[in-house]
């Protein structure tokens, strides 16, 4: 394994899951695999930072909460707020897994962790608040979205309804002198969870929530970028980028090797709530660039691949997903 580098690793909110179970039980169960491999390359004192993804877990407490308030119960709480739940909660799902999994049995001691609840900047003028693209949480049958009577953007998602959001670029991540103090100074640190609580800055400063989800994975290049990491690594369900999926399923041959150009105009052909994101986001890291803004940084690369050959991604180059690589 690489050791003594400063790498980002993302986990999607999708590989959070157990044949297709997302409940707590499963959500525990799911992070082991990565842990473990995070747990080894922390040992041999590699620098780490970890996001993670939320859009099936976003989605589902928005779904709660206008159940609930349907029933008279509750109230309904913005996308800000439940963006910062979900950091919470997932945070606290690893953190648990990484104690047990780093603790000293010989020192009785643990190794530095922690987590941030990331703010992250975006742009409050952008089309994507007037025409949502990012789906979030399950299927809503015709019965339930007739219950809630919620004012959302919908679209046909087999059998019923799926709920869309707005999902801007990631400008800037607010608290990133904070991640990166803590990385350097040895912390294992998760941050940036579901793309970060979006916030918009008025009246010179003021930071103002926002009803969005941002892109986890544009977010994670961002983060990968402000920190100089040398790898940004998605976990993702499929192994890598598929070379036919329409045909060939998740089963299929993956691309072994992309460079960052054809990554790039590869992942903005393929669909938004998919593995388009990734690739894109995964080139822009290479490349060196967030959201149209060159920021000199380059020569790096990234991995797109899931829990069962993450580990093989680590042992030798071009192995175990697709990587990303410069021009």
């Amino acid at each position: 394994m690489w050791g003594r580098q400063t790498h980002v690793i993302s986990v999607g909110g999708n590989a959070l899951e157990v044949d297709g179970n997302g409940d707590i039980k499963s959500q525990r169960l799911a992070v082991l695999e990565p842990v473990a491999v995070i747990a080894d390359l922390f040992r041999q004192g590699n620098r780490i930072a970890l996001t993670h993804g939320n859009g099936p877990q976003v989605g589902n407490i928005a779904h709660r909460f206008a159940i609930a308030q349907a029933e008279g119960v509750l109230y309904q709480v913005p996308l800000d707020l439940i963006v910062a739940d979900t950091q919470g909660g997932i945070a606290s799902i690893f953190l648990q897994a990484l104690h047990e999994e780093l603790y000293d049995e010989r020192t009785r001691l643990h190794r530095k962790i922690g987590g941030v609840v990331t703010m992250v900047e975006v742009d409050p003028m952008h089309p994507g608040f007037q025409k949502p693209t990012k789906p979030i949480g399950l299927e809503l049958s015709p019965e339930l979205i007739k219950k809630l009577q919620v004012p959302w953007d919908l679209i046909d998602y087999k059998d019923g309804k799926r709920r869309i959001v707005a999902s801007p670029e990631p400008l800037d991540i607010i608290d990133i002198d904070l991640i990166r103090d803590l990385v350097k100074l040895g912390y294992l640190t998760i941050c940036c969870g579901g793309g970060g609580i979006p916030v918009a800055r008025h009246n010179g400063g003021k930071l103002v929530p926002l009803e969005a989800v941002i892109d986890k994975d544009r977010t994670t290049a961002l983060l990968g970028i402000q920190m100089k990491a040398d790898r940004v690594t998605t976990l993702t369900k499929p192994r890598g980028v598929i070379m036919d999926f329409d045909r060939d399923g998740p089963e299929g041959e993956i691309h072994k090797i992309l460079k960052a150009s054809h990554a790039l105009g590869l992942g903005r052909e393929l669909d938004d709530g998919g593995m388009g994101p990734k690739l894109e986001a995964a080139a822009n890291f290479v490349m060196g660039r967030n959201a149209s803004r060159w920021r000199g940084f380059r020569n790096k690369c990234a991995v797109i691949t899931n829990a069962a050959n993450v580990r093989r991604s680590f042992e030798g180059f071009g192995e175990g997903g697709t990587w990303i690589v410069p021009d």
